[in-house]
Order: C-alpha cells, then sequence, then structure tokens
C-alpha cells in the first residue's frame, strides 16, 4: 500500500497540525508559563515534544506531569549533556507532524494568542519551507526590551515570497538569527544540518530554503535574566558563523554585516551582564577589535549603525565613555 504524505495524513486525522519542540535544561521555573501559552491556542490540533537535556532539577518530574496531564505531551530524556540544538534535532527527527516550531524551555518563553494559527495559515498559503518571525527580548529585571533587530524585511525585499538572494546584503544579519518563533516545514528540515550554535542553525536553513514567507508581528516573547556573560562563548558562536559563510562561498558578499553583527552581538552581550562584570566585558571587546582592519569593509553601511563612532576611534575609546554613548538610557 503507498504511505500517505504527512499533509494527507493530517487530513485523515492521523496526526497532528504542529509538532511543537522544546528543549529544557533545569527548567522547573520556566516550563508552566511556556506550555500554558501553547495550551490556549486556538490551534489545538498540536504535538509537543519535550526534549530535557539532563536536568538535575525537578524539571523531568514536572515533565512526566503534563504528559499525564495532556496526551499531547510527549518527552524524550538524555542522561548526557548536549548543546540546545542536538535537543532540537532530536525533537525534529521525532515529530510526526508536516510543521515543526521551536519553543526555548531553558527561558521564560511564551507564544502570543494566535500564534500558531498565523503562522500555520501563513505557511500552507504560500507553501514555504519556512515563516520567519521575530522576538520580543525582555529584561527580566527592568523588563526593558532589549535592542535586538527587529528589521521589517518587508520594506527591503518587496515580495511575500523570497530565498536568501533577494535580501540585501546588510539585511542577513539584522534578522532574528534564532531557530524560535518560526514554522518549518518537517521535510525541510531533513536536508538541514543542525549546527551547533542558534544563529549558525537558522543561518544554515536561509541558505538552504527555496522559498520563505514571513509573519512580522511579535508572536514569540522571552524574557532574559542578567547572568554571568562569557564573550567567549559569542566568540565561538560568531567563528561558526564565519565558518558557514566561507561553506556557502559567501564571505565577501556578506563581511561588512557579519564583521558589525559580531560586535553589536558583544555589545548586546555587555548590555545583558551584571553591572559589575560590564567594564571587563568591554575591555574583551574592545581587545577583539583594536587591530581589525575596517577599511576592507563597506562604509557606506557601517556609518549607518549605531557603533560607528566606536569603529572609527576604537584606540582612543575608553570605558567611560562607551558607557555613556551606548550603556546608558538605551532601551
Amino acid at each position: 500500500m503507498q504511505s500517505l504524505s504527512p499533509v494527507e495524513e493530517v487530513k485523515r486525522g492521523n496526526m497532528a497540525e504542529i509538532s511543537i519542540v522544546i528543549p529544557t535544561e533545569n527548567s522547573v521555573n520556566n516550563l508552566d508559563a511556556l506550555l500554558l501559552s501553547v495550551f490556549v491556542q486556538s490551534l489545538q490540533d498540536t504535538e509537543i515534544i519535550i526534549v530535557d537535556n539532563a536536568s538535575t532539577d525537578k524539571t523531568v518530574d514536572l515533565i512526566d506531569r503534563y504528559t499525564k496531564f495532556d496526551k499531547r505531551v510527549k518527552s524524550i530524556k538524555s542522561d548526557k549533556k548536549l548543546n540546545i540544538i542536538d535537543c532540537c534535532r532530536i525533537g525534529a527527527e521525532n515529530a510526526t507532524s508536516p510543521y515543526v516550531y521551536f519553543m526555548n524551555g531553558t527561558t521564560f518563553a511564551y507564544i502570543g494568542q494566535g500564534c500558531l494559527r498565523r503562522l500555520w495559515d501563513n505557511i500552507r498559503k504560500y507553501d514555504t519551507d519556512l515563516v520567519y518571525s521575530p522576538c520580543a527580548i525582555v529584561n527580566a529585571l527592568t523588563f526593558d526590551v532589549l535592542p535586538t533587530y527587529q528589521i521589517k524585511p518587508e520594506k527591503f525585499i518587496r515580495k511575500e515570497v523570497f530565498d536568501i538572494n533577494d535580501m540585501p546584503a546588510w539585511l542577513l544579519f539584522r534578522l532574528y538569527l534564532a531557530p524560535w518563533a518560526k514554522l518549518y516545514k518537517r521535510e525541510f528540515l531533513k536536508k538541514v544540518d543542525f549546527l551547533p550554535f542558534n544563529e549558525t542553525f537558522f543561518l544554515e536553513c536561509l541558505f538552504k530554503a527555496k522559498k520563505i514567507s514571513y509573519d512580522l508581528n511579535n508572536l514569540y516573547g522571552c524574557h532574559m535574566m542578567p547572568q554571568d556573560i562569557k564573550i567567549t562563548d559569542a566568540l565561538a558562536e560568531e567563528q561558526a558563523n564565519l565558518e558557514l559563510l566561507r561553506k556557502y562561498n559567501a564571505y565577501d558578499k556578506y563581511k561588512t554585516a557579519y564583521i558589525y553583527h559580531k560586535m553589536r552581538g558583544m555589545w548586546l552581550e555587555i548590555m545583558k551582564a551584571p553591572n559589575e562584570q560590564k567594564e571587563a566585558l568591554f575591555e574583551q571587546m574592545k581587545k577583539e577589535f583594536i587591530n581589525e582592519d575596517f577599511s576592507q569593509y563597506d562604509f557606506n553601511v557601517l556609518r549607518k549603525e549605531d557603533l560607528y563612532w566606536f569603529m572609527r576611534d576604537i584606540k582612543n575609546v575608553n570605558y567611560e565613555s562607551f558607557k555613556a554613548m551606548y550603556l546608558e538610557n538605551i532601551v
């Protein structure tokens, strides 16, 4: 007997419309709010796959209670430490729905009313590989919205369905580069290498997708706590991004966008860090870029950016001047 396609299976009621994949790690304080935002969605025909990354708190007990509370919830437990993208990969490999939606259970995350139905309607309307959507990132202590990139691509692409070649080069690193908040076709994810960093994973999705659509409402939100920041972790992710650009022979095209993204990413890490860490992180940032040859980049692009003054006069910038320019009175 010929097997049915995932879409035909859904039509016959044999599988859910969307698989929601949630990596967790010591998430006992985050999971209730996240799952509540899923349970109240207007689109109820979902399966919820929680992939726990060797939690040492009561997360596993909480997940077990949810599997008994709602038959849509499924649990996968790892006894060894994985990175978060490996958890996403395991969840996607176990998904049965035609579409997959990732939520980060390691942070306080949630989705707005109607989120899943909006994205589901979009991906079916345009038959795209993925639907891009942004994220609102909030400081959990001050409730300030962090200045993440929230560029509206329709102003620069002017197409309802596009691929990476339709985007101006500077726009690539202005998108919200993380697995979360987007809806993916499951068959498309089978073609993607689940590279070990959030941004690198989604960048590869952009390079491989033949058709992308978007919904620019902030349907996904997360709260970030000030934390111990390791600039070395951010630099490791940027190195992986660089290697990906080279893999696709795209470094020359995107190098200006990449270097600014790398610098701005470190700036955002400084903003998120506790006050007592900020100066040391600034010194690490300055050390990273002080010998950079900025003449190789497109200054028609860079001079429009927030950090242009820092780049232009990097050898003379000290922490107090940087703080006054870039850390105070910024939302």
